[in-house]
């Protein structure tokens, strides 16, 4: 199929392309009442055609990889329509890129069966851990294998798997949800760990309304992150100077103790890659080192409008064209373990979850959140279960303080964070 595709771009006589060819398989399962049903699963396959014809870029897209002579025909066609692109980087050249083990080959290879059993696994253990309990939620696992071809010669091929979940469990009291990104399958004790948090959610009270030390959770930490964090450092929005973050490059923007690394060579976590959908190879990028604001991220096209090298996170599906995101974010451990940070505090909150997050000021960076999920910290102990409160604040004034970092972290989807202990937020509870 790509002999033929190549041809027919030829025959058109087309300056320059590339071919993104995407295979993708899940296996999707839901749970009801402490009940496996499952919803199926699939394969799609997919092709994305971006030419390169006569200073201009067009892009279109199929599942029907027999009609490619179609798809190629209206990327040539939608790029008459489009402005001269004078900017356009070229094509990436073969590279040499580092090996890393991107997922648990197991998420591949399981079977409808396997995965029954081992969400058969789950549901004995809440309902071991209370009779009461009540489990729901949704499951995929899935896998994809991603070429990309391109007229300079790059032929390379990658693949990628992760396990991704969603679980509410509900004891008749209160409930809690969890969601979950692996490369792997997920062990058990992340379901005995939240059988407990819902325990722990009984007693429930407003805090008191004031300025007061809060302990972020990598949860809360990752949600504010993906909101106002992931599009300032995009290079796109620096270029189109939309970002708050714009005249930063260079300059300190957080507490020394914040170094915020991008990297898809960390292994087995859902960012990891050898190479971004545009065949970069993958790199370690510092974006954020002792406070100070180093590494935009950057794909071709804005690297090309800048003057600069991708910095290799480059992100597409096969239907849609390069856009700019994290790979896997780390941020490094402190020194001081978790219970030591929640002993500094006298009256104070651990905040897991926030709600709304969408309605977050994503460019200036000001939050106020209904806490969906945190407790009360009271003389140095967790106590109870926080409800009907809110956290306020700014994002870069909050990182901006004298943090700390736990020694303790969370690896999450394409992260892994601490813990992050900050001297003063506003809570807004009790009149």
């Amino acid at each position: 199929m790509i002999s033929k595709i190549k041809a027919y771009l030829k025959e058109k006589k087309i300056d320059s392309y590339e071919i993104f060819i995407s295979e993708s398989s899940s296996i999707e399962s839901n749970i009801k009442s402490n009940n496996v049903e499952f919803l199926g699963g699939g394969n799609v396959i997919g092709l994305g055609i971006t030419i390169h014809h006569n200073k201009r870029t067009g892009f279109a897209s199929t599942t029907d990889l027999e009609n490619y002579k179609k798809c190629v025909d209206q990327s040539l066609e939608i790029s008459k329509s489009k402005p001269l692109d004078k900017n356009f980087p070229g094509f990436n050249h073969p590279q040499k890129y580092r090996r890393v083990i991107t997922h648990d080959q197991k998420i591949e290879n399981i079977s409808a069966k396997e995965t029954a059993a081992y969400w058969g696994k789950v549901i004995e253990l809440i309902k071991k851990s209370n009779p009461k309990n009540r489990a729901a939620g949704i499951g995929i696992m899935s896998s994809s294998k991603v070429r990309i071809i391109n007229s300079n010669g790059l032929d390379v091929s990658k693949k990628l798997a992760s396990f991704d979940y969603d679980i509410l469990v509900d004891n008749g009291k209160t409930s809690t949800e969890d969601s979950v990104s692996r490369a792997s399958i997920p062990n058990l004790k992340e379901t005995a760990d939240l059988c407990k948090f819902v325990k722990s959610l009984e007693k429930k009270k407003k805090v008191k309304t004031g300025k007061f030390p809060i302990i972020f959770h990598p949860c809360a930490l990752t949600e504010t992150m993906s909101v106002t964090f992931e599009p300032a450092v995009n290079l796109e929005e620096i270029n189109k100077k939309t970002s708050k973050l714009t005249k930063e490059v260079g300059k300190k923007i957080f507490h020394e103790s914040i170094t915020i690394i991008d990297s898809p060579l960390e292994p087995m976590m859902t960012g990891s890659e050898p190479f971004d959908d545009e065949g970069t190879r993958g790199q370690i990028k510092k974006i954020i080192d002792k406070g100070v604001f180093k590494t935009p991220l950057s794909n071709n096209c804005e690297a090309g409008k800048a003057g600069k090298k991708s910095t290799g996170n480059a992100m597409r599906g096969f239907s849609s064209e390069s856009e700019i995101g994290f790979s896997n974010i780390i941020i490094p451990p402190g020194k001081i373990e978790l219970a030591k940070l929640i002993k500094k505090i006298k009256y104070g909150a651990i905040i897991k979850q926030v709600t709304g997050i969408h309605t977050m000021d994503a460019k200036g960076g000001n939050f106020s959140q209904g806490i969906g999920e945190g407790h009360l910290i009271e003389n140095g102990k967790v106590t109870s279960a926080i409800q009907d409160s809110m956290v306020v604040g700014n994002f870069y004034e909050m990182l901006n303080q004298k943090i700390i970092c736990s020694k303790e972290r969370i690896n999450n989807g394409p992260f892994k964070v601490p813990y992050i202990f900050i001297p003063e937020l506003t809570l807004v509870g009790e009149d």
